[in-house]
């Protein structure tokens, strides 16, 4: 199991598991300047957000969508920059990891999805998803599951499952 643990000055991600129970996974302790969030993996890869950076209200500067080969070991780690994160801010939304690919939401209404393999990704279009409070006609948000073929997620007001087929969402952005 993992999750993440902080407050508004520290973001760090905790593992745990039955030999060891819970133990520091992708930490910076008390070190304000870093943080570690929304973390995903289907056994295979596993992806999060690294930031650094701490901004005067206590957002991060640089976001990065980072991977690793799946491990439980923090030292067997071995992380690798796909793509900027294109908000400052996660809120500890849902991830979902499947099949070489990793899913985020962020904002009302957005959701990007990125190739692990090279960093490149796709936007989702949202319609009528602005403001902090929002009630557009239809929105993504929130993915649940990727397969090979297909990302799960919640879309529509007020909660459906949208299913997006990978193969319609054209040619990919290269990585930043």
């Amino acid at each position: 199991a993992t999750w993440h643990e902080g407050d508004a000055e520290h973001s760090n991600l905790i593992a745990w598991n039955p030999q060891d129970g819970a133990y520091p996974f992708i930490s910076f302790g008390n070190d304000d300047t870093q943080g570690a969030e929304a973390i995903g993996t289907d056994g295979v890869d596993m992806v999060w957000i690294q930031s650094s950076g701490r901004l005067p209200d206590g957002n991060y500067a640089v976001r990065d969508v980072m991977t690793s080969p799946f491990s439980t070991d923090p030292q067997a780690l071995d992380p690798r920059r796909l793509r900027s994160y294109p908000d400052s801010y996660t809120q500890n939304r849902p991830t979902a990891v499947g099949c070489g690919y990793a899913a985020f939401s962020y904002q009302p209404g957005k959701v990007i999805i990125v190739r692990i393999a090279d960093g490149y990704w796709w936007e989702l279009p949202s319609s009528g998803c602005t403001g902090p409070n929002f009630t557009g006609d239809f929105c993504f948000e929130d993915p649940y599951a990727l397969t090979c073929d297909e990302l799960f997620l919640r879309g529509g007001m007020p909660m459906n499952i949208a299913r997006v087929e990978l193969s319609a969402l054209g040619e990919p952005n290269p990585p930043d």
